[in-house]
């Protein structure tokens, strides 16, 4: 449900938490395809780094008692910040007053590319919104700065494998057909699954006695 989860084209859909944050297309490390988001920190404290657009279009819907999971690859590419994903939920799409707030797994300095994982069950009647946010749990030197690339959304307890609508980690054997639901890594994504092929001695049993 991220628009734009692995900024292979450019950054829409994705805005720094203010000026000390800003963000980039960066196209000579990333975990999937061929660039990941490269997040600047230009103060020594405030923790803080990238969030979905603040608008209804980036923002995704959600509502109380839904519960989802959110995940990222994180790698800091100068500095030893820790790193996390977070959920907040707002009561409109524009509002900057957060109704809810979910901390996912600290990652300590992760110098190669590791992953955060939240699972988040949404608790009150004004959580309309979510805004995944990918930040920074420490402080830092004034200069930092990290990479984050495979980020995703899901309405579901919890999820293994990082995919999108062009390419996924999901192992050929689970048979997923994927797709966007718009344009190319600027819409959400579809999966499909099955398991295996039907075979004929199956359908004989459900042509002669019905579904086993």
């Amino acid at each position: 449900s991220v628009l734009n989860p692995s900024i292979e084209v450019n950054t829409t859909g994705w805005i720094g938490f203010n000026v000390n944050f800003p963000i980039s297309r960066y196209t000579t490390d990333y975990k999937f395809g061929s660039a990941s988001m490269r997040i600047d920190f230009v103060v020594s404290s405030g923790l803080a780094g990238a969030v979905n657009t603040r608008n209804s279009t980036y923002r995704i819907p959600v509502a109380n008692g839904q519960t989802w999971t959110v995940q990222a690859w994180f790698k800091n590419l100068i500095g030893t910040r820790n790193l996390r994903v977070q959920i907040a939920t707002y009561a409109t799409a524009t509002s900057t007053t957060a109704v809810e707030t979910f901390t996912g797994s600290n990652l300590t300095n992760p110098t190669t590319w590791t992953q955060s994982t939240l699972t988040a069950t949404f608790t009150n009647a004004s959580s309309l919104w979510m805004e995944v946010r990918l930040y920074n749990s420490s402080t830092g030197s004034a200069g930092d700065a990290c990479l984050v690339d495979g980020i995703l959304a899901t309405q579901q307890s919890s999820n293994t494998y990082y995919w999108d609508g062009t390419t996924t980690d999901i192992p050929t054997n689970r048979n997923y057909a994927i797709a966007w639901t718009g344009t190319a890594n600027n819409s959400t994504s579809t999966a499909t699954a099955y398991f295996s092929d039907i075979p004929a001695t199956t359908w004989d049993n459900v042509d002669t006695v019905g579904l086993p």
